[in-house]
């Protein structure tokens, strides 16, 4: 055996062979024994998330109850006990109203599933780094949704009475003399939607939030001030106000002022501009009194008394509000220049002579009564008008029916008696009782007697003219009556 020095590892020779030395082999326990320290770590570790692979990991906490380390059953049983005696805060804006027992409400308590989901996604192989971070954990625990019944019961116990509330109000437009058409803004209430209000509960016990804020279920305005068709709508309001209405009556126009037009618009239940009719109408029944032939004066040229200004009765033309409203307001609404011819009814539109070439003429000044057919004289006779207690109306009349006989019954202001008087030719003219008839009572006609004689209204015709009074006249016949 020899040894060898030589500046290297220190060799034992023997046999012709070589052995390594005693240092050498003290390494090679080392070696083995951090082989054998990581076998221990990993297997550690393996255990760890094997571990946790069914418990929660540390400083788990689960809508904050404390489950680390727990397995699903505990964590379960520790989770629905604590959300059985949870309440749901009930605010309305910054105020208390009340809070309500979770297990008051009728849903079963069902925490299993959203815990077991909880497990199988935590990161059991992160275990070590979990014991340096905490988890905040939250789920559905209570199965099923309430329903509108339910809902109900909750209002009444909280005490909303919607009708004690303020509501909602849309934002308007609002027409004033001096600015027009401006919006005026929303205004928000604070009625309760029960709809808002059970999906509000329902959503925020899913997401496991036992907050509920009654103002998040208020009825809310469906029109705010910022839409953009309030904006157009008053464009279109703008339009229709400055539009030019000429109305075309009679050969005359006349133009409806735009501050009238104004005084018509407003936004309907549906939101669009509209017209109102009882507006129209009231314009309609003024323009009327001014220029139709049913509610003014006329000059009549007459047999007897020249130039003699007649009195409005029932004869006449006039605009039919019953159409021309809507013709009205249909044109209007356009927001465009344009001249209507609205509807007319009566009689006598459109004539150069009011009352044609076929009438009857009155004279109460002469006591004379003449008719005329195609303009030319038929008959003139003397007549006994009103008494002077009981004058006759003047105006512009038309025959309204005839009878032949007839028996006039009325009341005799001059006696104080009812009368019925037996008639052979029965022609009224009017819708108070006055008409044309035979009075063989009357022995005089013509001149001053009806002042003490005269009838209690009717234009009085001597029987033997009578008959031929009642051949010439018709039905819708002018009767101008003048004094």
């Amino acid at each position: 055996m020899r040894t060898s020095l030589k500046g290297g590892p220190l060799f034992i020779e023997e046999n012709g062979g070589k052995y390594m030395s005693r240092q050498n082999e003290s390494s090679k326990g080392l070696v083995w024994g951090l082989a054998i320290a990581l076998v221990v770590v990993l297997g550690l570790y393996g255990g760890g998330a094997y571990y946790y692979s069914q418990h929660f990991l540390p400083r788990t906490q689960v809508s904050a109850t404390t489950v680390s380390n727990m397995s699903l059953e505990e964590a379960d049983q520790k989770v629905s006990e604590k959300i059985a005696g949870q309440t749901i805060d009930v605010k309305e804006g910054d105020k208390e109203v009340a809070q309500l027992p979770i297990d008051s409400l009728g849903l079963p308590i069902e925490s299993q599933t959203a815990l077991k989901k909880m497990l199988d996604e935590q990161n059991q192989w992160a275990w070590p780094l979990a014991f340096f971070t905490d988890r905040q954990l939250q789920g559905k625990y209570v199965d099923g949704d309430l329903d509108g019944a339910t809902i109900d019961k909750i209002m009444n116990q909280l005490g909303i009475d919607n009708s004690q509330r303020k509501e909602s109000e849309n934002a308007r437009l609002e027409n004033s003399s001096d600015q027009g058409f401006t919006v005026v803004d929303s205004v928000q209430g604070n009625q309760i939607s029960a709809d808002a209000l059970q999906d509000l509960f329902n959503k925020n016990i899913d997401n496991g939030n036992y907050q509920v804020n009654l103002a998040d279920a208020y009825i809310q305005p469906t029109l705010k001030e910022d839409d953009p068709s309030l904006q157009s709508k008053i464009k279109k309001l703008d339009d229709i106000k400055g539009s030019k209405l000429v109305l075309k009556v009679d050969g005359k126009e006349h133009q409806i002022p735009e501050e009238e037009i104004a005084s018509w618009l407003y936004i309907d239940d549906q939101g669009e501009p509209a017209v109102d009719m009882d507006q129209v109408n009231v314009y309609l029944q003024g323009l009327n009194q001014e220029i139709s032939g049913l509610l003014t004066s006329h000059d009549f040229q007459s047999t007897m008394a020249g130039v003699v200004t007649v009195q409005p009765g029932t004869y006449g033309w006039y605009i039919d509000r019953s159409k021309a409203a809507d013709e009205v307001a249909q044109a209007a609404l356009k927001g465009k220049d344009t001249v209507i011819e609205p509807s007319i009814a009566g009689s006598g539109y459109g004539q150069d002579n009011f009352f044609g070439q076929d009438y009857v003429e009155v004279d109460m000044i002469n006591q004379k009564m003449f008719i005329y057919l195609n303009g030319e004289l038929q008959l003139s006779t003397d007549i006994v008008s009103g008494h002077d207690m009981t004058p006759t109306n003047p105006g512009a009349f038309a025959v309204n029916n005839m009878q032949s006989p007839s028996v006039l019954r009325g009341y005799d202001p001059k006696t104080g008696n009812k009368y019925a008087s037996p008639v052979s030719y029965w022609v009224p003219f009017d819708y108070v009782g006055q008409g044309i008839h035979d009075a063989n009572w009357q022995p005089v006609f013509g001149g001053g007697w009806y002042h003490q004689n005269g009838s209690n209204g009717c234009i009085n015709v001597q029987p033997s003219v009578m008959p031929t009074v009642y051949s010439l006249v018709h039905v819708g016949m002018p009767v101008v009556v003048f004094n």
